[in-house]
């Protein structure tokens, strides 16, 4: 390990015993230095559970969707058993990809040799294959990933010994239990590679205080920065709150009177921003959702997965369908600049670490996580 590396390791640790009000920003080279990024895939995305798509992705057996996480190619799918499964999504023949995109199937079948799988994985054909003493076809099968399903979401973990996600996210599913969110429907998708370190997109996600520069038009007139006031951390997450102005948002096409029915006051007054260590944006107000999934593809790119989701009886209106797919395009495009124009002037010699402000506490904490997850070198 280099001594840059080295040093840059010992600053994050630091985080560990800092005090929030004395914190500043992590220095720019921990976005720019290759051995860093690769640490982090080591101790964070190869040991965590990273969210990959929805659970209605996958809802009917047979049901399939294929990601990528650290070149890892992955299959999930549903079986006849209902049992929510993930594979690697690679031949055991010649390493081509069995399945592509999503879809419904009974056999996935390579397209190079015409092998073929089950939905439990298992080999079910491997044509002219006769004669091949070292080869056993009972046994051969798709490796398979560690996944779990949490309030709709699926999350895959390359970690076979990895504990369980469940527990870990317990106190989140207590606090907001009263929305409902895991019966809540995807209305609007969002894929897209960001130029940029994933940090810069995790950073951004912490805070809502940047409401009143790149959100301007789509958020702030109804979810003013100012406002927002940092709520709670927790081991596995942090959230923070920022004010609804009911008015307002139905001024935008935001605030659909059905969608504060039956809350109390402390439910629909807010924006309920919260982060899910490592890499995940879960943002909801009352009748609506926005998440969001950094997933690094390398130092410079991260691959964002993202998703409007609204209660059932919401999901197949025309007119609130059109709005979320207009307003998630426009809100991540506004964000991918904190990603793309950060990156670009970090090789700058007169940067300056600035001060991390009570409503960004979430980014302090962020850091924190950081430091419990990437081993110190003393």
């Amino acid at each position: 390990m280099t001594e840059e590396t080295t040093a840059l390791l010992r600053e994050i640790a630091s985080y560990r015993d800092r005090d929030p009000e004395d914190a500043r920003m992590l220095p720019p080279e921990v976005y720019l230095t290759d051995e860093l990024f690769e640490f982090e895939m080591e101790h964070i995305f190869r040991r965590e559970w990273i969210l990959v798509g929805r659970e209605e992705q996958a809802r009917d057996p047979g049901d399939y969707f294929t990601t990528d996480l650290l070149e890892e190619p992955l299959l999930i799918a549903r079986g006849a058993d209902q049992q929510l499964r993930a594979f690697s999504n690679i031949c055991r023949h010649r390493y081509m990809r069995v399945a592509e995109a999503s879809g419904n199937a009974r056999l996935f079948v390579c397209p190079y040799h015409k092998w073929s799988y089950d939905l439990e994985g298992k080999l079910r054909a491997a044509p002219g294959m006769e004669g091949n003493t070292t080869f056993d076809a009972k046994s051969c099968r798709l490796p398979e990933v560690r996944v779990e399903a949490w309030e709709g979401f699926v999350f895959v973990n390359l970690d076979d010994d990895a504990e369980p996600l469940r527990p870990k996210l317990q106190s989140f599913s207590d606090h907001f239990r009263e929305f409902g969110i895991e019966k809540w429907k995807t209305i609007a998708w969002y894929d897209e590679v960001w130029e940029g370190n994933w940090k810069l997109t995790c950073e951004n996600g912490l805070d809502s205080y940047h409401h009143m520069g790149l959100h301007w038009k789509t958020a702030e007139p109804f979810m003013p920065a100012l406002g927002t006031r940092f709520a709670e951390a927790h081991a596995q997450w942090n959230y923070h709150r920022t004010p609804i102005l009911p008015e307002k948002a139905r001024e935008v096409g935001m605030g659909d009177d059905r969608f504060f029915e039956g809350l109390r006051p402390d439910q629909a007054d807010a924006l309920n921003s919260t982060f899910v260590y490592p890499n995940v944006v879960v943002g909801f107000v009352p009748g609506q959702s926005i998440w969001l999934s950094a997933i690094p593809i390398d130092r410079t790119h991260t691959r964002i997965i993202s998703s409007y989701t609204v209660p059932t009886e919401f999901a197949d209106d025309a007119e609130i369908r059109a709005t979320a797919e207009s307003y998630l395009r426009e809100l991540n495009t506004e964000d991918a600049e904190a990603t793309w124009r950060l990156q670009e002037v970090l090789a700058s010699q007169r940067i300056e670490r600035g001060p991390i402000g009570v409503r960004e506490r979430g980014v302090y904490h962020f850091y924190q996580y950081l430091a419990r997850m990437l081993p110190s070198p003393d």
